[in-house]
């Protein structure tokens, strides 16, 4: 901050030393229209009544009453329904239902029943002709746009202006109950003087209200929980691809947390485990931080699979969206769970999972020779389980894709040391085809870090701190690539800035 807004700040901080100012207090001083307040437009007062009442723990946007959707039942995803209840997925136990007791109301579907046991008893496996059902998308996506979005853009649709006016709030409310003066920040700020201060008093959520830890209800990310919630709606509002996968992703971190997390096949072994939920484009629909055991309640379905139920909510059922997930989640009752809603699903399965299937045996297989399978179809739901012998057996559960027709793969081998083709199934091919969406957010993510910056147009012409400075080593200008001693400190591109030529002001002229 500058010398005279940092005397200020101590003689105000001196002046109200003497005076802890309560939360109903704060939120009047800086509500005050002193002409210096932030741009915060206020269109509710009811918004701002921070008494201290149940509603705080459970902040959400206003619904405007009057927008009318004319769409079919079955086009709205099974979180729209008014039966379903879904508030903050972060508390303990969280409080959603289970997909199963949305099927158990009759008026989502006249032919699904509710899930009422995982025994093995309730499956009945033949080795029969796989009958794929109709699985034709019903759905689409929109049209590109027709111009590629610059990142601020991009940007602004996941972090929106509700998102950025609560924390204005929150920031200035938390530095009047910490410091008893205003900070006064805006939603048009950035300056270098005042990143410091900014830094210091970020805030999102307000302490008061929250749930103290250790009792029932306790949101280890409470601080956070707006942004995610926040972030979490706005993924939601991307229009979804037709196959989509489930997997684990790692926020890179190595200091103390209580649920930090290690997995040894991530690119970021220690850090902050997330659940997320991928398009195969890896365009991210949906996630859900992991803080430990408690976050994921075990139930008759699994720990995994109760999951792959809360990432699935927003996903719109009966039309025919393929979701694919690996061991961790897979089970048959999942499977069957998710079919009843239209959604159809593909992973692979672990072999105690599959109680009461009679499938060859790995010995048998391996007699019969690398790419040699064997499957079983459940006759109740339709759901098939293939085994699959490569190097080892691996199972794949899946309710639209056979084993048939079959392929050839180039796999190893490690006697001849060359590439031989081995029989797959089809079910194994869709399977690694469309698994990896997750994983394609994770190299996506790690792109930026290995380009070079690119000046956008939304950079180049807003005017503000482009400083021509000098490079040690000429470079060949963006613009008549002659060779330049001169680079932009903003954009970071070498120009010409001589005589006879001001590469410099055309470049960031409009």
């Amino acid at each position: 901050m500058s010398k005279r807004e940092e005397r200020l700040f101590r003689s105000q901080t001196t002046r109200n030393a003497n005076h802890i100012f309560s939360r109903d207090e704060a939120v009047q001083y800086i509500l005050e229209p002193d002409g210096e307040l932030s741009d915060l437009e206020i269109e509710d007062e009811e918004g701002l009544d921070h008494e201290e009442d149940d509603n705080d723990l459970d902040w959400n946007p206003p619904v405007d009453p009057s927008l009318e959707y004319n769409v079919d039942e079955d086009d709205l995803p099974l979180s729209s329904l008014t039966h379903v209840h879904i508030v903050n997925r972060s508390a303990s136990p969280p409080p959603y239902p289970l997909v199963a007791s949305v099927i158990s109301d009759p008026s989502t579907s006249g032919t699904a029943t509710p899930f009422q046991s995982s025994s093995s008893r309730e499956f009945r496996w033949r080795k029969q002709n796989f009958e794929s059902p109709d699985v034709t998308w019903k759905s689409s996506l929109p049209p590109p746009p027709p111009e590629i979005p610059t990142p601020i853009e991009y940007f602004k649709q996941m972090f929106d202006d509700d998102m950025v006016e609560r924390i204005l709030f929150q920031s200035n409310l938390y530095v009047m109950q910490k410091e008893g003066v205003q900070l006064k920040v805006t939603n048009k700020e950035m300056g270098q003087d005042r990143l410091k201060t900014l830094r210091r008093f970020f805030h999102a959520y307000d302490n008061h209200p929250a749930v103290p830890k250790g009792q029932d209800g306790y949101d280890s990310l409470f601080k956070l929980r707006p942004v995610i919630d926040g972030l979490q709606a706005n993924l939601t509002k991307i229009p979804a691809e037709e196959r989509q996968s489930i997997d684990e992703q790692m926020v890179p971190f190595k200091g103390k947390l209580r649920f930090k997390q290690y997995l040894k096949d991530k690119p970021h072994s220690w850090g902050i485990k997330i659940f997320s939920r991928a398009g195969a484009s890896g365009i991210i629909y949906d996630f859900e931080v992991y803080t430990g055991k408690a976050s994921v309640p075990v139930t008759e379905l699994g720990q995994g699979a109760e999951v792959v139920l809360r990432l699935a909510v927003e996903i719109p059922r009966n039309k025919n969206f393929k979701l694919f997930f690996d061991n961790y989640y897979t089970s048959i009752p999942l499977i069957r769970e998710l079919l009843l809603h239209g959604i159809h699903s593909a992973g692979t399965v672990r072999k105690n999972r599959l109680k009461g299937c009679n499938i060859e045996a790995d010995d048998l297989l391996k007699k019969k020779g690398r790419g040699s399978f064997d499957y079983r179809v459940e006759t109740n739901s339709g759901i098939l389980v293939t085994k699959w012998f490569d190097n080892k057996s691996v199972c794949i559960a899946s309710s639209f894709v056979g084993a048939e027709p079959s392929d050839n793969c180039k796999r190893w081998d490690r006697t001849s040391k060359k590439y031989v083709d081995v029989l797959r199934p089809l079910c194994i091919a869709e399977y690694n085809k469309f698994m990896g969406g997750v994983d394609l957010s994770d190299m996506l993510i790690e792109l930026p870090k290995l380009a070079k910056p690119k000046p956008y147009n939304s950079v180049c012409y807003d005017g503000i701190q482009h400083w021509p400075e000098a490079v040690a080593d000429k470079k060949r200008c963006r613009l008549c690539s002659a060779y330049a001693r001169i680079q932009c400190f903003k954009c970071h591109v070498s120009l010409c800035l001589v005589k006879n030529r001001n590469c410099f002001k055309i470049f960031h002229t409009q």
